[in-house]
């Protein structure tokens, strides 16, 4: 299964590739939206884990939804980005607040 991750924090990028890759899957890490979109392109992703710490981290949600909604999403969010995440009904999503943090 191939798993992508979207995450501002470049410091786990080690951790979740011994984690995700030790159970067997094919793990790409990106810190940037614009680097999100050349790996959904490249790759054929079965999940992704979406990190909002910010609004413009949103907009690869919506790059999901538009282009590949059969991606299931996990999304780590604060509380108040319940509202922005229920803009996308059509994504087949799961939410985990903090503190878990990527």
């Amino acid at each position: 299964m191939n798993v992508f991750f979207q995450i501002r924090d470049t410091g786990a990028n080690k951790e979740i590739l011994e984690f995700i890759e030790g159970e067997g899957n094919k793990v790409f890490i990106s810190h940037s939206t614009e680097e999100s979109i050349e790996i959904l392109n490249k790759h054929e992703i079965d999940k992704a884990v979406i990190s909002l710490l910010s609004m413009k981290d949103a907009t690869i949600l919506k790059y999901l939804n538009d282009y590949y909604p059969d991606v299931k999403v996990v999304i780590i969010a604060n509380k108040e980005y319940d509202n922005i995440i229920s803009i996308f009904q059509k994504i087949n999503y799961s939410v985990i607040h903090e503190p878990l943090k990527l």
